[in-house]
């Protein structure tokens, strides 16, 4: 049981990092934390096939975090490999069944879902559901107006939490009490885009209240990376700090 990162990096072109994605994969499931541009290329890099996620959650409509979810809709259609797909279900904010549909308008029968058993589920904030005995929750991280974060609890393991784009909150502090593992964005330096972003000095303060054991840092933009973020998250956090990479392979414990 591991998280992949797949993209550590934003909208901005990176030879070293890609757009937002992260996967979370088991035994029996695979699920994808966002879908930025390069998402299926990475997972080939990756030695991961594409087919075996199951499920999916978006935590926000920019292009950065979801546009390759046409490509994903697009590559389950091919003919070699409709022996080896499952059911896929696409989670989001409200207004995810409405972004597919108007893929749909654009591409027609070539983003369908081909398994019967594929659904897309409209997530609101706060609410929960559960996905093959893994219990997922969800609360505002005020990025966007309909900008999710997610708790993750597997079985046997302890849970996790992926804000997506977020600014700091108490919603987000509450979703994050006492995880194992909680993986916040990092895009900006201190004292820049903190309206609607996080910084270092905010994940350390944010990691430290909640009381996890393990932060992981990604969405780097440039700026941010031209300053020393450990130094400025240890100002307040202690525990185990883990800086992603592109294809950075994490054991859970």
């Amino acid at each position: 049981m591991e998280i992949i990162i797949l993209g550590s990096g934003t909208g901005l072109p990176s030879w070293e990092r890609g757009s937002p994605s992260i996967l979370l994969r088991m035994k029996e499931n695979v699920l994808a934390m966002d879908m930025g541009p390069g998402t299926l290329r990475q997972m080939a890099r990756a030695g991961i096939p594409f087919y075996r996620i199951n499920l999916v959650l978006i935590t926000h409509f920019h292009p950065d975090h979801i546009n390759d979810l046409a490509h994903f809709l697009f590559a389950l259609r091919s003919p070699a490999i409709l022996g080896e797909k499952g059911p896929v279900t696409l989670a989001g904010p409200v207004g995810i069944n409405n972004f597919v549909q108007l893929l749909k308008a654009m591409y027609g029968k070539w983003v369908d879902f081909l398994h019967k058993e594929s659904k897309i589920l409209e997530i609101l904030p706060g609410h929960s559901f559960e996905f093959n005995g893994i219990a997922i929750k969800s609360c505002r991280t005020f990025h966007t107006e309909e900008s999710l974060a997610y708790s993750i609890e597997i079985p046997g393991k302890g849970p996790l939490v992926y804000s997506g784009d977020a600014a700091f909150s108490q919603e987000l502090l509450m979703l994050s009490k006492g995880v194992e593992t909680l993986i916040l964005e990092c895009s900006f330096p201190d004292g820049t885009g903190e309206e609607a972003h996080l910084t270092p000095q905010k994940v350390g303060i944010l990691a430290k209240e909640a009381g996890v054991k393990t932060l992981i840092l990604t969405h780097f933009y440039p700026e941010v990376l031209q300053t020393d973020i450990a130094m400025a998250v240890r100002h307040t956090f202690q525990g185990e700090l883990i800086l992603a990479r592109d294809l950075l392979r994490i054991p859970l414990r």
